[in-house]
């Protein structure tokens, strides 16, 4: 089994308190994050587009985000942010349990700060307590 995750969600996933999009998108995320509890063992390749977090997404359309005119750029630039603080390229595969290490040194990265979610994200707010 393999699932495929956004750089960014790799951080989204770990502030995750069962809030999101629609009703189908937290459903979706919370079954990703008991798969992974479940099974750290499994394989995770990294995308820099949609996952398997975005496709219950009501944004996603066409495998793009459509939220707003500038999210699927705006996005793209968090997960180039991301992969290159963890020094990983997009389309790598790695255990699920490898791939948490690596983002387990990484504070704040400064499209964090723009997030919509920022005020709800557990992880966003452990660096700033």
């Amino acid at each position: 089994m393999m699932i495929t995750l956004r750089a960014h969600h790799l951080l989204c996933m770990q502030g995750f308190q069962g809030l999101g999009y629609s009703p189908a998108f937290v459903d979706n995320m919370a079954l990703i994050l008991e798969k992974i509890k479940q099974n750290p063992a499994i394989k995770c390749k990294i995308v820099t587009g949609c996952d398997d977090i975005c496709f219950k997404c009501p944004h996603c359309k066409n495998n793009r985000c459509t939220k707003t005119e500038n999210s699927e750029t705006n996005i793209k630039k968090f997960d180039a942010e991301v992969l290159k603080l963890i020094n990983l390229e997009p389309g790598i595969v790695l255990l699920v349990k490898e791939v948490f290490e690596k983002t387990s040194n990484i504070t704040t990265p400064s499209d964090c700060l723009t997030c919509g979610w920022q005020k709800d994200c557990l992880w966003f707010h452990r660096f700033c307590e």
